[in-house]
């Protein structure tokens, strides 16, 4: 799928421990504890919804019970739990600085549905699906079911990190890969063309391009430890570049000249969980390992060339 022009360059080796926030999930488990649980009802900035359609990496379309269709993430904490499909009943929690925008924080059960259009928090044009998310079905069904219509793909430009443990270093690095063919757009997806930053199994970071049965997406992960992802509609411009900005303890991610994550507190050695104790210079990780990153499904999908990787040293704000 993709191809080096760099021979001195060695890809990762496989890790000893694999990656946590990926498809680790299927359907029956857990399933005692939905009912050992009390109502939860909205508050203030929080919407019912229910889920329309399933766009892969977390991404579900909703329609919210006040009229608006929102594109909603569901956190990565909850994925570990629940078992999320179309036709669910669940909780969002609005983004005051992205109206279309939403998290998913409950997913209710057909019953707990019920008692909620009995207590007339949901509107009679909410349906319940009696077998969503309960069980039914094979064990080996994926957790996400995509559903996007044609390819739109330019050529792209991605910048990657390149920090070491202390000191902060911005990369260029572009990336470019060739637009898909009708029918290759049909059979691929998950085809992904991103930077990458790892610490550890729980502490990692992408940004990049991800093109999902017909749609091409810019966006990045955040794992710190759970998964956190952000993504938009790839536009119609030529080139994009990407930033990963890592200056211990905090983390940005850069969209050109926009900056469109910012973390706090992420790389602590020996924590694992990216929490904000022990911020300093002395709980930095001891390495970080950056690199490129290509992934295509086993038919083949677009083809991506990494064209030249330096990196810069310089705090970016």
């Amino acid at each position: 799928m993709s191809r080096c022009p760099y021979p001195d360059i060695r890809p990762f080796a496989p890790l000893a421990t694999p990656l946590q926030g990926g498809k680790n999930r299927r359907r029956g488990k857990n399933e005692d504890d939905l009912n050992k649980r009390e109502l939860i009802f909205k508050e203030d900035g929080q919407e019912y919804a229910q889920v329309v359609k399933m766009l892969g990496n977390g991404r579900i379309e909703a329609k919210c019970q006040d009229g608006e269709t929102r594109l909603a993430q569901i956190r990565g904490q909850l994925r570990k739990k629940v078992w999320i499909t179309a036709g669910d009943i669940i909780l969002l929690s609005l983004r005051e600085f992205q109206d279309d925008r939403a998290d998913v924080i409950h997913r209710y059960t057909p019953d707990e549905a019920r008692n909620l259009k009995t207590y007339g928090e949901l509107k009679n044009d909410f349906t319940i699906h009696e077998n969503a998310a309960e069980g039914e079905g094979s064990g080996d069904e994926d957790e996400d079911v995509v559903e996007f219509g044609e390819a739109e793909i330019d050529d792209i430009l991605v910048s990657p990190p390149g920090p070491t443990s202390l000191s902060h270093h911005r990369p260029s690095h572009p990336i470019r890969s060739k637009p898909k063919s009708e029918s290759e757009s049909e059979s691929a997806s998950d085809d992904q063309a991103t930077i990458f930053l790892y610490v550890s199994p729980t502490q990692w970071v992408k940004a990049g391009v991800e093109f999902d049965n017909g749609k091409m997406w810019d966006g990045s992960v955040v794992t710190n430890p759970y998964s956190d992802w952000a993504i938009a509609r790839h536009t119609s411009q030529s080139s994009k570049r990407f930033t990963i900005a890592y200056n211990h303890p905090e983390l940005k991610i850069f969209q050109g000249d926009d900056m469109v994550r910012e973390v706090k507190f992420f790389g602590h050695a020996g924590t694992g969980t990216g929490s904000g104790t022990g911020a300093g210079a002395d709980n930095a990780p001891g390495k970080v390992f950056v690199g490129i990153m290509g992934c295509s499904p086993k038919e083949g999908g677009a083809e991506v060339v990494w064209e030249r990787f330096e990196m810069r040293e310089g705090v970016r704000e």
